[in-house]
């Protein structure tokens, strides 16, 4: 999964606490964080702390790792691209 944004950010915690079973007062006590601001990461607010976004993954047993993307590389998939390769006769 890739993480560009809050957004992304607490989508991941938010299907994480919920694959857990956890509430988010549960969480966010699990965490050290309110559940205010649980809430706040969740719905993909800007602004919101790293430090605790990473301590709130933790509790979650979720770890980020980094990787480097190729210069002119965005990432996305050019679904069309793969598409029309089914288009074509058969030989």
């Amino acid at each position: 999964m890739q993480l560009r944004t809050v957004r992304d950010i607490g989508a991941l915690v938010r299907d994480r606490r919920h694959a857990a079973g956890l509430s988010q007062s549960q969480l966010a006590a699990k965490a050290g964080v309110s559940q205010r601001w649980l809430a706040g990461l969740e719905a993909g607010k800007p602004g919101t702390e790293i430090g605790l976004v990473l301590r709130t993954l933790a509790a979650l047993g979720v770890n980020l790792t980094a990787t480097e993307v190729p210069r002119g590389h965005t990432g996305d998939v050019d679904l069309d691209a793969h598409l029309s390769r089914f288009d074509a006769p058969s030989p």
